[in-house]
């Protein structure tokens, strides 16, 4: 896997952000997922009121989903026949999964997610690509599909929600095939007060070094951060984006209701990407 790719590992400067949001890459997505948002909007009401009514442009997923798509498109382009079992790992309700399967047509897309309520949401979707693809019930920690079960597993923006990045990338090094695609992002605390700072990052990076190999190289997540980077800060300051602290008192009540100090409600992020082959 040496190929050049457009969006590079590590975490993406605004230039690069910026430019890829006028790409005609960026805007077959947006069509997608304009027509998908309108045909589903009754069997996405309860998931849209609980995370977003527009997934793609979450201030992180705009980068993300072309970031996992161009490994995609090269990890398929380059299987013998277009052949493919993809996991989305962490997958909530969102139109990437039917892009893909759209864009693939010989693919089976799993979606994985551990939110029981969302099995109703999937199963009431409407898409030409419905059959290709299926939701489970699970955690990513155990998983109950066999060993080298998939070509290919994604998984956006949930490392950080876990508790145990060394169980995870084990299982995701069990069920996928020898050689298979392993695409992650997550997002990084640049104060500290999220769950993976910068020396969790650095961690996080090392474990996935270990058990697989870098598609191409990825930067230290210390390395990769610069003054010119996308943040939640230069989204706040930009509007390019949904920002991710849309109601910050519905998370202060949470946390007042469960007894706890509420956090701080601007959160100072920035987000990693990188592709892993298994060896």
């Amino acid at each position: 896997m040496t190929d050049p790719v457009r969006l590079a590992c590590g975490v993406p400067t605004q230039a690069r952000y910026r430019d890829l949001l006028e790409s005609p890459d960026f805007k077959d997505l947006e069509t997608f997922s304009r027509g998908f948002l309108l045909r589903n909007r009754a069997a996405l009401k309860g998931y849209s009121r609980r995370w977003s009514s527009d997934p793609l442009h979450h201030w992180s997923r705009q980068w993300e989903y072309p970031f996992v798509l161009q490994w995609l498109d090269w990890a398929l382009h380059a299987a013998s026949q277009g052949e493919a079992r993809i996991l989305d790992a962490g997958s909530g309700v969102t139109f990437f999964p039917y892009f893909l399967a759209d864009r693939f047509p010989k693919a089976e897309l799993v979606c994985l997610d551990m939110d029981r309520r969302l099995e109703f949401a999937h199963a009431r979707i409407v898409e030409p690509s419905r059959g290709r693809v299926c939701f489970r019930t699970g955690g990513i920690q155990s998983m109950a599909e066999g060993d080298g079960a998939f070509d290919s597993v994604y998984c956006i923006s949930v490392l950080e929600h876990t508790e145990d990045h060394e169980r995870v990338i084990r299982e995701f090094r069990r069920v996928l095939k020898p050689g298979g695609l392993l695409v992650v992002t997550f997002d990084i605390s640049l104060d500290g007060e999220a769950r993976v700072p910068v020396d969790v990052a650095e961690s996080l990076l090392a474990l996935l070094k270990f058990h697989f190999e870098p598609c191409e190289p990825c930067p230290g997540a210390r390395e990769s951060l610069s003054d010119d980077v996308v943040t939640t800060a230069f989204i706040r300051d930009s509007g390019l984006a949904t920002r991710p602290w849309r109601h910050p008192w519905m998370s202060a009540m949470r946390d007042l209701l469960r007894g706890r100090r509420p956090r701080r409600l601007f959160k100072d992020l920035t987000f990693y990407c990188a592709a892993f082959r298994r060896v």
